[in-house]
């Protein structure tokens, strides 16, 4: 774990560069859905998400430097879930989904804006927080929060 957190506060540094002091602030925009079970608000396609996928790619190319990390499937989507079967799996083992037509109105929604502070290093394995988010091992702050780093 802590060659882990090395390589996350070693990103921090090529991140800031990539910003160049600005923040990155993400458009959300319509919606899509992963396999019906899955809804979620899309990042608009600007220059925004392009600078999140340059952040990204450094990231996962830092872990990958540092043999923490194998790129096994390199099409992640990055979104905001809205909606999710994973907190009804009773529901989604009887193979209930979510159908479009309750979502079919916002498919060119503006969701609104929100600005990139910080990025976490997550457990899979450990148990969620009682808010439901993952447990977090690290993070860095990014942009203009005061803060730098945080190691739980």
């Amino acid at each position: 774990m802590k060659r882990a957190i090395d390589a996350l506060l070693e990103s921090k540094v090529k991140i800031e560069d990539i910003l160049q002091g600005k923040d990155l602030v993400l458009q959300f925009l319509g919606v899509s859905h992963f396999n019906n079970q899955v809804v979620f608000a899309k990042i608009a396609e600007d220059p925004s998400k392009a600078t999140l996928k340059e952040i990204t790619d450094t990231v996962k190319n830092t872990f990958k430097d540092k043999e923490l990390f194998k790129v096994v499937n390199n099409s992640s989507i990055p979104h905001l879930t809205l909606m999710n079967m994973e907190s009804a799996p009773d529901l989604q083992e009887q193979g209930v989904i979510i159908y479009p037509s309750l979502y079919r109105t916002f498919r060119k929604h503006y969701f609104g804006d929100e600005t990139v502070s910080r990025l976490d290093l997550c457990s899979m394995d450990k148990a969620r927080q009682p808010d439901g988010y993952y447990h977090t091992e690290a993070s860095i702050f990014i942009g203009h929060s005061l803060k730098t780093f945080r190691d739980s």
